[in-house]
Order: C-alpha cells, then structure tokens, then sequence
C-alpha cells in the first residue's frame, strides 16, 4: 500500500501514478493492484484496506450508472484497450464474488462485469470477418496505434469473464463465451499444442504473423479461466 498515492490531494483516485511517459505505472497495473488488495482481504480476514479499495475501484468504473461504460472511465477513455478495460472488470467481477459492498448509488459490481462483458462481445461481433471470425482487438478506439493487432490477453479476458460469470450465475450463456474465446485462441494459433501462449498477430495478414513472444500474465489469466470452467457446478 506504500506505493498507492492516488488518494492524496492533486492524484487521481484508483492509480498507482499516471502511467507511462511520466510514469511508472500503467492504468492495468493498478487494476491489478486493487486485485490483490482483495485477496490479501480474502485470505487474512483483515479488512484494514477495504475502504481505500472500494473508494478506487469506485473511481475507476467510470462513476456511471451504464454498465455500458463499466470500467471505462472519461480520462482512459481516448488511450483504453480491451485487456486493459478487461483487467478492471476481472477485478469488480472478484469484488462481487468476494461481496464486497458497492458505494451508495453506484452499479453493483455483478452488474459491472456483466457491462463490460456484454462490451467485449459486441466489439467480437462488430470486428468478426478476419482472423477466423473473431477475437478482440488490443485497442478500442480506431485511431489508436495497436488498432491492427489482435492479441490473446483480449480476448483471454473475454473468457475470464465468462467463466467466472458462469459460475456466479449459473446461465449458461457466459460460459458457451469462455468456450467460444478459448477456442479461437486455438484455432487461429495464438495457443499451440504444447499450450504455449502467444502474443497475437495483425488484421492485415488475417492474424498469419504471430508474434510468438510468451507472457506469464497472459498464461496465468487462461488459467485462471480453466478453473473456473472446471469449476462451474460449483454454486457461488
């Protein structure tokens, strides 16, 4: 908790810094931050940081009543990519199954993840004539440079959502999502037979240049999602 600074005067509220050029720390990081925050609660009983979490993940969901914009506040808005919007919903999704209160007025987190869920697989429809007719891109906006590439922690956190709103819910629909994100992840190669995980590849080749550097984050994500598939039977 030493390095968060954005609940004091002049800092903005959820971050850790203001993220690269200036700074250290990018709008994901501090999603992940907020994540871990939770499970130090989870697995201690200490709910010393509850407040501060819930004031930043608060700041962070865009301050609206549309689970539209679930997690895509104004001042990310212009820079947002889809893993990035994706790791802050993955961490309301965590405040809902851990039951931490939603503030007064505000969406509750379910209805959060289940925005910005509904988001990402409109993106996928939209966007679903190349690359083996689906997966999401890395960024949001079309003027944004990363617009061409579809990369697997996209749409890996497409799947987590899924899985994880499966679970919670018990409709169906979310988890046919997980299977659907999964296997195009196959399919169009980004995860091969040895279950190497790779980066993505660009819409001008039809997703034919995969880049094949390997992420840890982005492996840990997919399996997160398969235990929650395994999972599902389980009630909340």
């Amino acid at each position: 908790m030493s390095y968060y600074k954005g609940n004091r005067t002049g800092e903005a509220l959820g971050l850790l810094d203001e993220g690269p050029p200036r700074g250290e720390y990018y709008w994901w990081n501090s999603a992940i931050f907020w994540s871990t925050m939770l499970d130090y609660w989870r697995y201690t009983g200490d709910d010393t940081y509850n407040a501060v979490t819930l004031e930043a993940l608060t700041a962070q969901n865009g301050n609206t009543t549309d689970p539209g914009m679930a997690f895509l506040p104004v001042n990310q808005t212009a820079r947002a990519s889809n893993d990035d919007q994706g790791f802050w919903a993955m961490a309301g999704m965590q405040a809902a199954e851990l039951g931490l209160p939603s503030q007064d007025g505000q969406v509750a987190w379910l209805d959060l993840a289940k925005g910005a869920f509904e988001a990402f697989t409109i993106r996928w429809g939209l966007d679903s004539t190349v690359c083996e007719n689906g997966g999401l891109r890395w960024m949001i906006p079309p003027t944004n440079s990363g617009y061409n590439y579809k990369n697997t922690i996209s749409t890996a956190v497409l799947a987590n959502l899924g899985a994880r709103l499966g679970r919670y819910t018990g409709n169906a629909t979310y988890g046919e999502w997980a299977d659907k994100s999964w296997s195009w992840l196959t399919t169009i190669g980004f995860i091969d037979a040895d279950s190497k995980v790779f980066d993505g590849a660009h819409v001008e080749t039809n997703c034919t240049d995969l880049n094949k550097v390997q992420f840890t984050y982005t492996a840990g994500v997919l399996i997160e999602t398969a235990a929650y598939m395994y999972n599902q039977v389980r009630p909340p």
